[in-house]
Parts: C-alpha cells; sequence; structure tokens
C-alpha cells in the first residue's frame, strides 16, 4: 500500500504545482481550492489509487498468492514526477552521447560496429529522438485534461469513473514516457559498452597496429573521438582533464571510469523497468475503461507548435532541434 500512498500524493503534487501557473494562489494547495472542482478532483485522484491497491490486494487473495509489494517505492516520485524536465534533458543528452559514440565507432573501422550495426542504431536513435518529446507532449496533454476539469464552471460534479479515466490516461502516459527513457538508457548502455571494449582495444594495442596508428596519425578518427568524450562528460561523467594528445593512460583511466557509468545506465534501465511494471499494475486493478490512441509515427505532431510555449526553455530546444 505503501507504494500507491506515495504515487498518488506525487501525482497529486505535479498536478497543483502544474495548476498553479494557470491559477495564481500562495501555494499549489491554495490554487486546487479555487477551482470548482479542485479538491472533489484529488479526492478521486487518491481513490483511483487506494482502489487499485485494494482490487490486487482481492485479485492475489483469490489466486492464493501473496501481493509482492513494490520496495523500491520511495524511489517513484524521481520516476513519475512531470512538473519539471530533467528527465527529458537527461534523455537527450543520452542520445546525443550515442550519436557521437555511433559515429566514431563507425569510423574506427572496429570489427564489431561495421555497417550493419551503424544503420541499426542510427534508425533507432532517430526513432527514440522523436519518440520522447511524442510521449512528453502526450504527457503533458493528460496532465491538462485533468487541470482543465478542475477548472471547468460546469454545476454538475464529476464522477469517479471520469475522474478515473483521466487518472487513467495520466498513468498511461507516464508509464509509455518512461518506457521511451528506458529504452535510450539500455541504448546507451550497449554502444558505452562497444566503445569501452574499443578502448581497451587501444590500450592493448601494440604500437605498430593500425588501431594504435590512427591514435597518432589519423585527425578524424582523434577528432571523433574527442567528440565522443565531450558527449560523455555532458553526460556528467567527470573525465579526466584532456591534454593536447590523448594518452594511452588517459584511455585507460576513461576506460575505467566507463565501466562504473555502464554499471549506473544497467541500474536505471532496470529501475525504470520496475516503475513501469509497478504502474501497469496499478492501471490495471484500477478498472480503467480508457485506451489511448495509437502513436503516430514520425516526429512531434503540429499541435507542438502550438504548445511549446507552455514548456521551459530547456524542453523547448528539445522539441525544437
Amino acid at each position: 500500500m505503501e507504494a500507491y500512498i506515495h504515487a498518488a500524493k506525487q501525482v497529486k503534487e505535479d498536478i497543483a504545482a502544474e495548476l498553479q501557473k494557470d491559477v495564481p494562489a500562495p501555494s499549489p494547495e491554495e490554487s486546487v481550492k479555487l477551482c470548482p472542482h479542485g479538491p472533489l478532483v484529488m479526492e478521486n485522484v487518491e481513490i483511483v489509487f487506494r482502489n487499485s491497491a485494494k482490487n490486487r490486494l482481492f485479485a492475489d487473495r483469490r489466486r492464493g498468492v501473496k501481493t509482492k509489494p513494490f520496495e523500491d517505492y520511495e524511489m517513484l516520485p524521481a520516476y513519475i514526477t512531470t512538473s519539471d524536465d530533467d528527465t527529458y534533458q537527461d534523455a537527450l543528452d543520452s542520445v546525443s552521447c550515442c550519436k557521437k559514440i555511433s559515429y566514431f565507432l563507425f569510423i574506427s573501422r572496429y570489427e564489431k560496429f561495421q555497417i550493419t550495426q551503424r544503420n541499426k542504431y542510427s534508425d533507432l536513435l532517430r526513432r527514440l529522438e522523436g519518440k520522447c518529446p511524442d510521449r512528453a507532449i502526450q504527457t503533458y496533454h493528460a496532465k491538462k485534461e485533468l487541470i482543465n476539469y478542475m477548472r471547468s464552471e460546469e454545476e454538475v460534479k464529476p464522477t469517479y469513473d471520469q475522474v478515473l479515466n483521466m487518472v487513467g490516461h495520466y498513468i498511461q502516459a507516464i508509464q509509455e514516457l518512461l518506457e521511451a527513457q528506458a529504452e535510450v538508457y539500455e541504448c546507451e548502455q550497449t554502444l558505452v559498452g562497444i566503445f569501452n571494449e574499443y578502448l581497451g582495444v587501444l590500450i592493448n594495442a601494440e604500437p605498430s597496429s593500425p588501431h594504435a596508428k590512427k591514435l597518432q596519425t589519423d585527425a578524424a578518427f582523434v577528432k571523433a573521438l574527442k567528440q565522443a568524450f565531450d558527449a560523455l562528460d555532458n553526460r556528467g561523467l567527470e573525465l579526466p582533464k584532456l591534454e593536447a594528445r590523448i594518452t594511452r593512460d588517459y584511455v585507460k583511466n576513461l576506460n575505467t571510469i566507463l565501466s562504473s557509468h555502464l554499471t549506473n545506465l544497467q541500474g536505471e534501465a532496470g529501475m525504470i523497468k520496475s516503475v513501469c511494471g509497478f504502474l501497469g499494475i496499478l492501471i490495471q486493478y484500477s478498472d480503467l475503461k480508457y485506451k489511448p490512441p495509437q502513436e503516430k509515427s514520425g516526429g512531434a505532431d503540429s499541435g507542438v507548435k502550438t504548445m511549446m510555449e507552455d514548456f521551459s526553455s530547456a524542453f523547448k530546444s528539445w522539441l525544437g532541434g
């Protein structure tokens, strides 16, 4: 039950934080109170989560199985928060980093990254670059749907089923956005793993080998390698200071740092998948009737231009770039 309570609290806080932008008040809670249907919608939001927890518990008892709790429930707010754009920016940085690494691996002529792999990851990254903004916009619209309902001047009070469907829409949107982000991190994990492996080849290569000679004589190779280093630095890795020349000692130090980064990426992708699994169970046992429309192929839809001013500057640049 703790996980459901934490999730409900975070969803309510995110909705209230967004509402405060449209309904100025000293606090998000005051903004909720100023809306005709604000308190009732918020109350029903919590009931959706509690009913889902109860329904799952009863279903498990009927099947004779013990309900397995979501053990990392204290981490939920870090993953289902939608009131800032930090996760969008991190996914953007990850995709950019993947592009640089993919390009370097291809021009390095590493036998484990030939034209087939280059095309595969180019297509994947192009798709993810469109999918993440699409999913973020979908989440934004779902949250706005709840906010607009809270602000509605209609005298008829919203029913529980109406709120249930809107909350379900919002939770599904968050889940799908997280799934896209996990896909980005898994892609980065694979490419950084290949890159780190190739750095090991450079470290252990004989001075007369083709790979070692490229490090000393091939300007395009060195430039692409430096760009990959810059992209990794932008990911928040504390890389050793790069001198005028790339040395084997520098590459060896980086090799160690990337091994740690790979462990972090694996843990992050795993945690996101765990949260997605929890959200899926929450939706499954909430008697949800809503079914979202199928995702459009390609990049963000034409409605992006009219709503970009509602996003933070960092997210604007992502959608525009």
